[in-house]
């Protein structure tokens, strides 16, 4: 999913280092301090439950990966959300990113 997320960002910014410099951002910047805040407000927690890191962990975790903060755990993988519901939520994450980066290709770059 990370590597498609690369792509569709890489066709929407036309350029690499934009899209390779968003992409640590996003996943080390910006899902952190939502993870750090999800426990002070409701809204953020609800918010957490739809980003892309957060589902890729739990995924991970409900394939056995063991959790962060268990003996022997991962970094980033959480049991946030059940494993169906993030596997969904990366699918339409994936087919987001598809459809989206497919229009751009169509309209900026076939001629």
């Amino acid at each position: 999913m990370w590597g498609w997320a690369g792509v569709f960002l890489g066709l929407l910014v036309r350029g690499t280092s934009l899209a390779i410099g968003l992409g640590p951002v996003w996943t080390l910047a910006a899902e952190n301090l939502v993870q750090g805040f999800a426990s002070l407000l409701a809204a953020i927690e609800v918010l957490q439950r739809w980003l892309p890191g957060t589902d890729a962990g739990s995924v991970a975790a409900a394939a056995g990966v063991p959790a962060q903060g268990a003996p022997g755990g991962t970094l980033g993988v959480t049991t946030t959300v059940d494993g169906p519901q993030a596997t969904l939520v990366l699918a339409v994450y994936l087919v987001a990113f598809t459809v989206v980066a497919a229009v751009l290709l169509q309209r900026r770059d076939i001629t």
